[in-house]
Order: C-alpha cells, then structure tokens, then sequence
C-alpha cells in the first residue's frame, strides 16, 4: 500500500539527519536546475517587476528633456513623416538657445524628395505671365533641397544620430559612381565616429557581443552621416516577456564595436571620447575621466553589463511624467513668439517695479562669459552653481508673469459664468492663447544646456514597449532613462549566481532538517517566518541597494521541501482520499469541467463577461446540395466537413458552441484564457480555408459536392458560461459581439468572399496577417458603422501578384470614397486585370457605375447598409 512507503520514508527522515539533508541537497539542486529554464525566468521577472513597482522613484536629472514629436506637432504641421526641412527650421531655432546636445530618435535612411517653394515660384509663375524670361538659378532657388538644409543644420549644431543593425540585407539602389564615392566617404565617416576596433587581444571575449543575427547596419544618408557629430543605434532589446528591463550598450560587428544611443549620449555629455572606454568582459563599463555635468567633477564612471553586454534600466515611472517634454512644435512657432513674449516680460517688471529680472539676465550673460574662460575647477562648480540657481529664479518670475495672466483668466471666466457677453468670451479666447504662447517660449527658453532627444510621441507611434512601470510606454524614453541611471549611480547591481546558488541549497537543507522535527502548526511558522524575512530582505536590498537577488527560486527552497515533507507527514497519516468523480462530465467538455473545478460557482446557472473572438461559418447554398443528395450522403459528407474543420478549431485552443445543421458557431479565448485569441481565430479560418481547398479536390475526384463555406470572425466582450435550466446547461456565450459576426458571416455574399473579419479583430492581428479593407457597412439592427476587411492568408504568405492586385484594388477602394467613380472603375479594373475572378473588384465596379448614374448624397458617409441578416 502507497501508505506504507511514505510511512518508511517519514521514519527515514526523522531517525536519520543525514538522509534529511540528502534530500534537501537533491530538491536544492533541482531547484538550481529550474533556474534555466524559460519558465523561471518568466515568473522571475514577474518578481523583478513587482519589486520595482515598490522601489522609490529615483531622482531626475533635470536638464533631460524630450522634444516630443506629439499629436500637437502633427496636426500642426501635417502627416508624419515631415520633410526634413521641417527639423532643419528646428534645429536653426535652438541653435541660438543652446542645448547641451540634440539626438534623433528618427532615422533618415532614404534621399527625401525635394519641395517647391510656393512663394518663389509664384513669383516665377507672374514672371512667366509677364513674359519675361527666366533663369536657371531662379528656378533652382524655386525648389528645396530638404536633406542638404537639414545637413546644414545639423552641422551647426551637437547632433547626434540613429542608426538600426538589420536581420535581413537590404536591396542596395544603383548608384552612379559620384554617389558611391560619397556614400563610401560617408560610410568610412561613419565608421570612425562611430565605432572604435576591437582590441586584438580580447578577440575571443569580444566575440559574445556579436549577433549573429544582425547582417547589416541601416546607415544615414550619406549627406547627413556627414554632418552628424555623432551615432547611436536604436534597436530596442526585450526579454523573453516582451518587457523592457535592460538595453545592449555595445555592440560588435565586422570587428568593431559600436555603442547604445543612450551611450553615445551619455560620452558626449561627460565629454568622454570612445578610445577612453574600458570594457571589461561581463563584468562593467569604465567610462575613464569623466565630467560629471551635475557637479563638474572629473570621475571614473563603472557601469555593470552582463555577457552580452547588457545593463539594467532603473526607470522612473511613466513616459509623460519625467523629465520635461517640449513640444517639437515650439521650435517652429518661436521665432513668431518670442519678441511678444519677452516684451510681455518686460512690461510686467516695469510694472511691477522690481528689476531682479534683468539684473539677473545681466549676471548671468557675465557669469556665462567667465564660466567658458575659467580653467580652475572649483571656480567653475561655483560659477556653475550660481548659473543655475539663477536659471531658476528666472524661470520662477517670468512663471509667476504667466500665472498672473491665469488669474486675471480666472476672474473673466468667473465672470462669464454671470455674463454671456461677447467681448468677455473673445478676452477669455485671446487670453488663453497668449497663455499658450508665453509658456511655449518660456519652455524654449529653459532648453539651454539641456540633453535633448527628439522622437515621435504622437498616438501614431508604434515604438511603443513595455517596462516593469509601464504597459504601454513610448520607447524613446530608454535613452533618458538609462542616461538618468548612470548619472545618479543608481545601477541594478545583479548578485553572482554562487550566492543564489548557495543560497537555496543551504535553506532546502535546513528547512527539510527544521521541518521533519516540527508540528504541522510549527512548520507553516517556520515557512511563514522564512519566507517573510527573507523576502523582506530581497525586497529592502533592491528598494534602497539596488541589489537583485533571486526571489523565485530561493522562495521554492523554502516552500518546496517544507510542503514535500509536509505531504509524506500528510500521507503517513492519513489514508489517501477518493477524489470528487466529474459529475459533469457526461454532458460537458473536460475543458469546462477543468475550469468548473478549479472554481464551482461556475456551476450556477449565468456567466461571466469575458472578452473572446467569435467565429461563424456556413456552407454556401448547402439548401440546394441537400435536396440533391440522399440522407445517408448528406450525413457523411457533414460528418466529414464538421469534422475536420473542428479539428482545426481544437487545434487553436478554440471551443466549439454548437452544430446548427452545416453551421458551426465557436470562439476563442473561453473558458481558458489567452490574449492571441484573436491570432487563433484568424489562424483557425486561413487553416480551414486550406483544408477545404484540399477537400474539394479530393470530392471533385469522387464526383461529390464541393462545399464552400463563408465565415464570420468579429472580437468583443460577451457573457461566457454555463446557460439555461436547472435541469440542463450548456457552456455557451451571447451578447452584441456574437451577434456582429453571425452576420458578418452573411455579408460576405454582398462582396463575394469567404472570410470576413471585423475592425475589433484586425487592429489586434494586422500584424499577423494579410486582409484587405472591404467596406464600412451598417449591418442589420446596429446603426454605428463598422469597418470590415477580407482575410487573406497569414502575413507575407501571398503571391506576388495578389499583393500587386491589393495595390489596385485599395487604390480604386480610396478614390470611390473620394467620389471618382470613373477613375475607381479603372483602379478596381486593372486588379481584375491581374486577378479576373476577383469579387470584391467586381462588386466596386458595378458601385461606381450605380453611383455614376445616381450619384450618392452630399453627406453621403460611405457607410454601406445590409439589407438583410
């Protein structure tokens, strides 16, 4: 009897410390073993997250700042991305400002088209009227070279530039030999200031940084590599959670080594050159003399990196809430501003009769000038110090300026909440605005000395990670961040795995020898005790030491032996009980039954709101087939179809609903739960799709039906469980979500295709697959329009020439929105013209030509209504 073994087993332990102390060496080392695998390190960094979510905030520097390319620069300038003339008027504003460095987070790996000047070429234009004759150099000065101002104002300023290493080589545009020679001076350019030479006697150890899977660098254009100060490549670094925790700060390629953006702007900011960088294989990165720009003291910087290269990221909090953020639409408007504004300034000392404001603006521009000649270093920290305090009482009364304007902007509003007088809502207006425009310049102003880094920030980002502080955080903020680290040496110093080691062997031992002797009321002590110190232990090292311990895997030396030995005790003592036979069983799915037993209120009649991807299909015309086939037939050739297409479903972790007649109704994402159900859903229906494909051809060859088979796939929250009587359930879903693909299964017959998902589903699988946009429709009882698209296929599973008819087809899809019916029909023509049996193509077609004969009202949305369910 299994009773007598463990009873055998418990004696063992407790007559014999030795025996004790073997076993708990045995689970230690299991435990070590656990410690590389995939799995631990998950739930380890799980731990790490939590830990740094407790961590006080660090300090910020306060000359980090991002020139954010926001929604408010977008909708301000225009589509992203801008013309580089548009950073070259940038960068020429905050020339005369002086920021410390200016870093791009964009990069410029292709010649920018050039743009007309439509001042000078109106004045062309009149000229031509005139009948005057025009020269060359009018014209040329008529068109824009974007990329030669933007080089030119890269020049003048301490700019800093991206660069990415690729996984895949690029398809290399032919150059005349005038443009080789300048991309090949570019590139050697790039190369020296970039990068330094692996030295010859760390070959091997160097060799680490290599990744072997990076087999090209994505240079800047040769016009601006050779304007940049400096580069840094920008390729982001995620663990195996898809979290942020840490970057790669070098890098080595082709014998080289290269270097981290954020390092890169880190050096330059220390004033320290790339051949006074020590790397000392897995151990740290010595950054030797350098100046630290909060005190002005030289210093040697040692910065932890692990094998390959790598460091930890103490990050701050939120991307929107540190350090400061200037709208890159400042720059642009300055200039327009900045004489308003200082005027302002000046009106409001006068007024208020106190001239600390230009006494201090007098002090500083002497203080600044005795700052630049200076050699003695204790002399420039005082000098240094002054500056900056009286930076700060700048800043404080031309704020206080401002704040003077919200008041009196307080009291109009106050006043307009009595009055609805015209003129005191067009003071209010105009108040807000010089509001607006007062701290745009203020905000320029302050940029002086400051580490900049400009980047898109706007919603249309999709450099966008997640970080132990942050589920959706705007990537460019690593730079800052890791910058923000090392100059408040607040570096996450990982412990050497010896000590982890070390650690869970000496507890699994003494906690099997602790535990074999203690009561059960003793042992959950001691386990309770154990766990508490020490994680509190962990915790305080790493809040206030910035010391990573392992968590998990120590905290299973503790737990595992305590609950083995508990569990022979428990079994030596106890008889082993039967466990609850799964009464549901015979009517419900073991996948439900698993989930009604980890939780038994899901056996009361209701459900829960979940949110899942819902799939409907149905056999096209499968009335017609059905009367043509006798009973027998019919049953087999369902049994068949339904049979392999659930496959497919089980095969995505999908659950099948029920079976009405040909009809299959399923969904992903319940009751087990998983965030790619969307994924699934659309993997499940590109699978069935093939297999039925191979299906009718194996009927055509047995001279049976073809069946094919239309499908409806929409995501959204619905009410998932257990349905219907006390007496009978059924483990089902219902809400609006399920209702919306039941008839986008039908709309396919208004477009003549077998696969229709909705705008829920593709905005979380657009990267996954190919679908094509079909149509904004209103279906039958919703009156919100919905956005509908075709799916094609998995993504880049396509041939050639369907990618080439796509480009047609969305070309017509937009100029049929644009209300061009002649030149939609000719778009959706010319992709039939590349695939002729396309239906979608066809189905515009005969639009247009409705639309030509009748065209659509004024207000005419685009919005097509379904007729029927």
């Amino acid at each position: 009897m299994p009773e007598k073994k463990y009873d055998t087993i418990k004696k063992n332990i407790e007559s014999n410390p030795i025996y004790g102390a073997a076993l708990g060496l045995i689970l230690g080392l299991l435990i070590i073993g656990f410690l590389f695998t995939d799995v631990y390190r998950l739930f380890e960094y799980k731990l790490f997250d939590v830990r740094f979510k407790i961590k006080p905030q660090l300090p910020q520097w306060e000359y980090l700042t991002f020139l954010d390319v926001d929604d408010n620069s977008i909708n301000n300038v225009g589509q992203f991305p801008w013309p580089r003339y548009i950073y070259a008027n940038g960068l020429e504003v905050i020339k005369d400002i002086g920021p410390k460095q200016i870093a791009f987070d964009i990069q410029f790996m292709d010649k920018s088209p050039r743009y007309a000047q439509p001042e000078i070429l109106k004045i062309v234009e009149e000229k031509v009227k005139a009948g005057k004759r025009i020269t060359y150099d009018e014209l040329n000065t008529a068109i824009l070279d974007s990329d030669a101002l933007f080089s030119g104002a890269i020049a003048k300023n301490n700019v800093i530039l991206a660069y990415s290493f690729l996984n895949r080589t690029l398809t290399q545009t032919k150059l005349t030999p005038e443009e080789q020679k300048k991309r090949n001076e570019a590139i050697q350019r790039f190369e020296k200031i970039a990068s330094i030479p692996v030295p010859k006697d760390k070959q091997k150890e160097f060799s680490r940084y290599i990744d072997p899977t990076r087999v090209i660098i994505q240079y800047p254009i040769p016009e601006l590599a050779m304007s940049a100060k400096d580069f840094g490549y920008v390729d982001s670094d995620f663990d195996i959670d898809g979290i942020a925790r840490r970057i790669r700060l070098i890098r080595v390629f082709n014998n080289r080594v290269y270097f981290h953006m954020a390092m890169v702007m880190l050096m330059d900011i220390m004033k320290v050159k790339k051949t006074d960088v020590e790397i000392v294989h897995g151990k740290h990165i010595i950054l030797h003399n350098a100046i630290d720009p909060k005190t002005l003291q030289k210093k040697d910087y040692v910065i932890p990196i692990d094998d390959a290269g790598m460091t930890y990221v103490h990050w701050s909090g939120e991307f929107s809430e540190t350090f400061n953020h200037v709208s890159f639409y400042a720059l642009l408007e300055y200039n327009q501003l900045k004489d308003t504004i200082h005027e302002f300034f000046d009106e409001q000392e006068v007024q208020s009769k106190n001239t600390e404001r230009s006494r201090l603006y007098g002090e500083l521009a002497t203080m600044r000038e005795i700052f630049e000649k200076t050699k003695d270093l204790k002399a420039k920290q005082d000098l240094w110090e002054k500056i900056k305090t009286n930076r700060k009482r700048l800043y404080e009364i031309e704020s206080g300026y401002i704040k003077n304007l919200e008041n009196q902007l307080a009291e109009i509003n106050k006043q307009l909440k009595e009055s609805n007088d015209n003129q005191l809502k067009e003071a209010s207006i105009n108040l807000i605005n010089f509001i607006n425009a007062a701290r745009l310049v203020l905000e320029v102003d302050n940029l002086k000395d400051h580490s900049c880094i400009i980047g898109l920030t706007a919603t249309a980002s999709h450099d966008i990670g997640v970080t132990p502080l942050s589920s959706e955080y705007l990537m460019v903020g690593t730079y800052h961040n890791f910058i923000n680290t090392v100059l408040q040496e607040a570096y996450i110093k990982q412990v050497p795995v010896w000590i982890d080691y070390l650690l869970i062997l000496v507890l699994a031992i003494a906690l099997v020898l602790a535990v074999q002797r203690l009561s059960a009321t003793g042992t959950i002590t001691a386990i309770i005790g154990t766990m508490v110190v020490y994680n509190g232990i962990n915790i305080g090292l790493f809040a206030f030491q910035n010391l990573y311990l392992d968590q998990l895997g120590v905290s299973l030396a503790i737990l595992l032996p305590s609950a083995i030995i508990s569990g022979i005790k428990f079994m030596s003592e106890e008889s082993q009980k039967r466990y609850i036979k799964e009464v549901f069983s015979k009517y419900m799915a073991p996948r439900v039954v698993e989930e009604l037993i980890k939780d038994p209120g899901k056996l009361q009649l209701g459900g829960e709101l979940r949110n899942i991807s819902i799939f409907f299909s149905d056999v096209a015309g499968f009335s017609s087939i059905s009367e043509k086939l006798t009973p027998q037939e019919l049953v087999s050739l369902l049994n068949e179809y339904l049979s392999e297409m659930t496959d497919i479903i089980l095969k995505y972790e999908g659950t099948v609903d029920k079976y009405e007649g040909d009809a299959i109704i399923a969904f992903f994402g319940a009751p087990l739960a998983f965030e790619d159900h969307p994924e699934r859903v659309c993997f499940a229906a590109i699978d069935m799709k093939r297999r039925l494909a191979e299906l009718r051809e194996e009927w055509r060859k047995k001279g049976t039906f073809e069946l094919k088979v239309r499908m409806g796939i929409n995501t959204g929250d619905a009410v998932v469980g257990n349905m219907g009587s006390r007496q009978r359930m059924d483990y089902t879903m219902m809400g609006d979500a399920v209702n919306l693909a039941s008839r986008l299964e039908g709309a396919n017959k208004y477009y003549g295709t077998y696969t229709m998902i909705s705008e829920s589903t593709y905005a979380r699988v657009k990267d996954s697959v190919d679908v094509r946009e079909l149509d904004l429709i209103r279906v039958v009882g919703k009156e919100e329009p919905i956005k509908v698209y075709e799916l094609l296929g998995r993504k880049g599973s396509l041939p050639d020439y369907m990618y080439e008819m796509l480009q047609k087809y969305n070309e017509g899809l937009m100029l049929f929105r644009e209300r061009q019916w002649d030149d939609a029909q000719s778009a959706f023509k010319a992709g039939l013209r590349i695939v002729p049996d396309d239906a979608p193509c066809k189905t515009y077609i005969e639009r247009c030509k409705e639309f030509a004969k009748n065209p659509p009202p004024k207000k005419w949305d685009g919005v097509y209504r379904l007729k029927t369910k």
